[in-house]
């Protein structure tokens, strides 16, 4: 499970966006801070993305049968997204997989900025865009 995401984001890193695409399924949702995208906003705006590391920690993954999985867990990134640094702040990551036909493809995705406690969200700079997730 924990495999099946980091490829993704492999993919994303590697600048990959055939495979990147071919991970997620035709009805694939992703919500992040600006919106909530479908596939086709998203496969159009992440060839805007420069990842240059990635590293993870706190997985935790659920079964939900033999045909779904949840995993979630933090994410560090650095790189740029249509030129302008991506926060480096820590994100929290959840990815539901299902299993299709033999092939496992991400159908939700949502990311979330961690914040230290009590501290709200600062509003996104209108000239910086917000930038997709894997």
């Amino acid at each position: 499970m924990i495999a099946q995401e980091k490829a993704a984001w492999d993919t994303l890193k590697n600048k990959d966006w055939e495979a990147f695409g071919n991970m997620r399924a035709d009805e694939y949702t992703e919500v992040t801070a600006d919106a909530v995208h479908d596939k086709a906003s998203v496969m159009a705006s992440v060839k805007d993305v420069d990842i240059t590391d990635v590293s993870f920690s706190d997985w935790k993954t659920l079964t939900i049968d033999k045909d779904a999985f949840i995993v979630a867990y933090t994410v560090s990134r650095t790189g740029t997204y249509k030129g302008f640094p991506i926060p480096s702040s820590p994100f929290r990551g959840a990815t539901a997989w299902a299993n299709r036909e033999g092939k496992w493809l991400a159908v939700y995705h949502q990311e979330t900025l961690v914040l230290p406690p009590g501290q709200a969200p600062p509003p996104p700079a209108a000239d910086q865009p917000v930038p997709p997730a894997p």
